[in-house]
């Protein structure tokens, strides 16, 4: 969805041709869930925002303090420059940058540091060009990228490189990921290309700039747990109580749908529940590695050690910083894994790191740690969406409405290429509140 049709709606709202003066609740303050709001209120419609928690931004979250910057536990890259979220940061002239502009990448291949230049010359990379130059025109039967990779042939030194640029990157590992899943998906990206991030602040206080007026509008620590839509006025009740109106915007995680958390009667359609069922959201972690001095050598923006950490990325590329900080990256089976040895994981990190740059460097460097593991967080329970194995149709069953009464956004519901993304799930906040006001116009 492009941001020429968003942007006039942020700044605007949308006109409707006769007032309404009905109640609209929001169940989720994460950005799909500011949107909404945010162009409800700019369109004169009163709404209320449950949130679970006790803070905004769902998953997005920054910490301070472990660093001399303040670093994501959430989402973290911009991706391309055509999207309304690229433009709500252009905007507040927060500046950003490139962070493969600043440092290349080393892989761990059977034992030896190799940078992208040397890996593409290593013996029987070409093999590996069969699946990274031609995934995108996958048109057969959904199997799983390690199935695909496996059919190809491409060598057992390249698959950990392969897991971590499109399994892990996608929020999953390869033997989840759908292969015709991820080409229907990809093709329909439209956000352009490049990848930033923010030099100095949060896409936290991007958050709570942009969406200041929309704050007072949040009851906090109110889970949802069910939502009656049986009878004109829909009830939506949290455990502190309960709160009737017109209309209803769920932008819970899918996650939390799967695991059955809130309740809806009627029971979802059999069409809405399987694309519930089909959508995969894995488990997903940071761990945060902060070292005395730099382990690391220069000018290095990511690394892949063939572990279960997929990728560590160097924190502070970029950044005006006198911080060491590593980045572990890690979704899918990795996750789960690491996710079941709690604050021991920390310690397969460092001895990974050990591996690939000798003498217990990380282990005699390490100062501090910090590990954000979002499935165990109560109201999220999962990293981002990813394209299951025959996933990519069922995003559009996930969005649609129920009777024009209750709607669905979440970067879960983007069906437009954009899933497991800020900028999409802006843009599902835009959908479904465009959909809420087209209903009123034909229903009232």
């Amino acid at each position: 969805m492009y941001k020429n049709e968003i942007i006039p709606v942020l700044e605007n709202g949308f006109s409707l041709e006769n007032p309404w003066d009905g109640q609209v609740i929001i169940i989720g303050a994460g950005l799909a869930g500011l949107t909404a709001g945010y162009i409800l209120g700019k369109s004169g419609i009163d709404y209320t925002i449950l949130e679970a928690s006790q803070v905004i931004g769902g998953r997005i979250r920054a910490l301070e303090g472990f660093a001399d910057f303040p670093v994501e536990l959430g989402a973290e890259e911009i991706h391309g420059r055509k999207s309304a979220w690229y433009e709500i940061i252009q905007k507040q002239e927060r500046a950003i940058i490139s962070p493969e502009k600043y440092g290349q990448s080393l892989y761990n291949i059977e034992g030896k540091l190799l940078t992208l230049k040397e890996m593409e010359s290593a013996e029987l990379y070409e093999q590996v060009d069969k699946f990274t130059l031609y995934w995108e025109d996958y048109d057969e039967e959904d199997i799983s990228v390690a199935d695909y990779l496996n059919r190809l042939k491409v060598p057992q030194q390249y698959h950990h490189v392969l897991n971590a640029w499109y399994g892990n990157e996608y929020g999953t590992s390869n033997s989840r990921l759908g292969v015709l899943s991820m080409a229907q998906s990809d093709n329909k990206w439209s956000s352009g290309e490049s990848n930033f991030t923010l030099k100095d602040a949060s896409y936290m206080e991007v958050l709570k700039t942009a969406f200041k007026d929309v704050i007072p509008h949040i009851q906090f620590n109110s889970p949802v747990v069910m939502i009656d839509s049986s009878n004109e006025l829909i009830e939506v009740d949290t455990k502190k109580g309960q709160h009737k109106a017109k209309k209803v915007i769920v932008t819970v995680p899918l996650s939390v749908l799967k695991a059955g958390d809130l309740a809806f009667i009627p029971p979802l359609d059999e069409e809405k529940q399987k694309a519930v069922d089909t959508i995969g959201i894995d488990t997903g972690m940071k761990i945060l590695l902060k070292f005395k001095e730099r382990i690391w050598p220069e000018n290095t923006g990511s690394i892949y050690p063939g572990g279960k950490i997929p990728e560590f990325w160097v924190t502070g590329l970029g950044k005006d910083t006198q911080s060491h900080v590593l980045t572990g990256f890690i979704n899918g089976e990795n996750a789960e894994y690491l996710s079941s040895l709690g604050d021991q994981a920390v310690y397969v990190a460092l001895h990974e790191l050990d591996q690939v740059f000798g003498d217990r460097k990380a282990t005699e460097s390490f100062e501090d740690s910090y590990i954000i593991d979002w499935g165990k967080e109560p109201f999220i329970k999962g990293a981002y969406s990813y394209p299951s194995l025959n996933s990519e149709p069922e995003r559009i069953s996930l969005a649609e409405p129920i009777d024009d009464k209750v709607f669905f956004a979440g970067e879960a519901t983007n069906a437009w290429g954009h899933p497991g993304t800020a900028h999409g799930a802006l843009e599902t906040g835009y959908r479904a509140v465009k959909e809420l006001i087209e209903s009123i116009e034909l229903f009232g």
